[in-house]
């Protein structure tokens, strides 16, 4: 007799310690009163990743010295030699957000300007033009997939356009003419 009520306790107690609460955080958008701030934040959180990504973005920049028919890829060490968060620089998560931003065009010039002093202070070139390249990933190809650890940032160089894993494109070129 006590097996058959076991599993019957068990989902009650699902439903009223998680299911109920979680629909009502995310339906009504406000906290549960009766639970604490820390079981409230935890419902929050549970609400923010309910779907898989399709792919995730990474940002390359490249320069073309004077006198050089060839783009150069800057390596990140150039440009960010801190990154706190993973391996993106602070400068990949200010690209992000430019896209919808209305003053996006202003801040992305800005940000090549100071990649394009970082580069010619790094090596002593002059950069006559500079592009940024935005890449996405697609999630879950298993041809993309590295060896256990930390994920390593694959270079430019390595990534192939007629590959439908990885896509990428050309975004904005700026050319620096002072």
């Amino acid at each position: 007799m006590k097996t058959r009520f076991y599993p019957k306790i068990l989902l009650l107690l699902f439903a009223f310690i998680w299911l109920i609460p979680i629909t009502f955080v995310g339906i009504a958008k406000k906290p549960i009163p009766p639970a604490g701030l820390l079981l409230n934040e935890f419902y929050r959180v549970a609400c923010l990743f309910t779907e898989r990504v399709p792919a995730w973005a990474e940002w390359y920049f490249q320069v073309k010295p004077i006198g050089s028919l060839d783009w150069k890829t800057v390596d990140q060490s150039v440009y960010a030699k801190m990154r706190p968060f993973g391996y993106h620089s602070r400068l990949h998560l200010m690209l992000g957000g430019t896209e919808r931003d209305p003053n996006g065009a202003r801040i992305r010039k800005e940000i090549s300007k100071y990649v394009t002093k970082k580069y010619e202070a790094a090596t002593g070139e002059d950069v006559m033009a500079i592009r940024l390249c935005k890449v996405f990933f697609k999630v879950g190809d298993p041809r993309l997939a590295r060896p256990e650890g930390k994920w390593i940032r694959p270079q430019f160089h390595e990534l192939d356009s007629s590959d439908q894993a990885v896509m990428y494109e050309t975004h904005y070129t700026f050319t620096f003419e002072d």
